[in-house]
């Protein structure tokens, strides 16, 4: 779209001309961001610290539509879509340790996964499978359909950054 998105620990996600810099939006959540935006297609989603999660139109900064979850937002969500085809999906770590499913178009949750500490960093996906460690030392494995844990890996200590996943591994 022509524009570069940052969020901000003054409570205030920005939209700047990728060209000049110059402003062409903001939009005042209800609490700091730390997360990073995540932009799919048209639309920004992010989460605040408060656990306010929002979609906005990227193009003009307007709410979508708003969500509240447990807890804080550390880390940028990431997107995958249901193997049937049916809906593209939100994954989000939080502070209440668990990670979120929600429905793209509306922020309905449809499911959780919960660990044992804090969820920091952004889920990687391989649109089946969703990984991530969390400050409980080990990386998640989980189904994306249903929610389900389908292993983990131990790594003896916290992980606080984000996971990747490439080629099946």
């Amino acid at each position: 779209h022509g524009l570069v998105y940052v969020s901000s620990t003054d409570g205030k996600v920005y939209a700047l001309n990728a060209v000049d810099g110059s402003l062409v939006w903001d939009f005042i959540a209800r609490d700091a961001l730390e997360a990073s935006p995540a932009l799919q297609d048209t639309v920004l989603y992010v989460g605040a610290l408060d656990g306010s999660f929002y979609a906005l139109n990227a193009e003009t900064g307007e709410s979508l539509w708003e969500t509240e979850l447990s807890s804080g937002v550390y880390g940028s969500a990431n997107f995958a879509e249901l193997p049937t085809g049916s809906g593209k999906l939100i994954l989000v770590g939080c502070y209440d340790n668990r990670l979120y499913c929600l429905d793209a178009s509306t922020g309905e949750q449809r499911w959780t996964y919960e660990t044992e500490n804090y969820i920091n960093g952004t889920p990687a996906t391989d649109g089946r499978r969703v990984v991530f460690g969390g400050c409980d030392g080990n990386l998640h494995i989980v189904n994306v359909a249903d929610g389900s844990g389908t292993g983990q890996v131990s790594v003896s200590s916290y992980v606080p950054g984000s996971a990747a996943v490439a080629d099946g591994h």
